[in-house]
C-alpha cells in the first residue's frame, strides 16, 4: 500500500512543479491583459502566499485522500479475484452499440487515442463527468475572450 501512496505522492509533486509556475505566469499574463484593457500598466506582480500554501496542501492531499479508498479495495483483493473480473477474462463489452464502436475506435484510432477512450465508453459516469469539465471550460474560454 506504501508503494501506491509513495506514487501518488511522486505523481502529485510532478504536477504541482508543472502546474504552480505555469499557473503564476498565466495569472500574469491575464492580468496583465486585463490591465491593459483599462490602460494601466503591470508593475510588479504579487501573488498569495497563503493561496500558494493552499495549492500546494490541496495539491498533495487531494491526490492521497481521493486515491485511498481505490488502493484499499484493490490491495485487498486476491489476484484470482482481480485476473477474473477486471483483468485477462473480463468481457467487459454488451453486445450493441458500445461493441461496435468500440471496434471502430479500435480500428480507426492510434492505439494511446484508443485506450483513453474505450474505458470511458465503458464508464458511463467518468465520460459524463469528462464531457461536462469539457464543456464547462469550452464556455469559461468563450466568455473569457469575449471580454476583449
Amino acid at each position: 500500500m506504501a508503494i501506491y501512496i509513495g506514487e501518488i505522492i511522486v505523481i502529485a509533486v510532478i504536477a504541482l512543479c508543472l502546474a504552480v509556475p505555469s499557473g503564476l505566469a498565466t495569472a500574469y499574463y491575464s492580468s496583465a491583459w486585463l490591465l491593459a484593457l483599462f490602460n494601466c500598466a503591470v508593475t510588479n506582480f504579487d501573488y498569495s502566499e497563503r493561496a500558494l500554501l493552499l495549492t500546494l496542501a490541496g495539491g498533495l492531499l487531494i491526490p492521497i485522500a481521493s486515491a485511498l479508498l481505490p488502493i484499499y479495495r484493490s490491495v485487498a483483493m486476491p489476484v484470482r479475484v482481480a485476473l477474473a473480473s477486471y483483468g485477462l477474462g473480463a468481457d467487459y463489452a454488451t453486445p450493441g452499440v458500445p461493441s461496435k464502436v468500440e471496434r471502430f475506435i479500435s480500428q480507426r484510432l492510434p492505439t494511446p487515442y484508443a485506450l483513453v477512450l474505450i474505458p470511458l465508453l465503458h464508464k458511463k459516469a467518468k465520460c459524463l463527468s469528462a464531457q461536462l469539465v469539457l464543456i464547462l471550460t469550452g464556455i469559461m474560454f468563450i466568455v473569457i475572450m469575449s471580454l476583449a
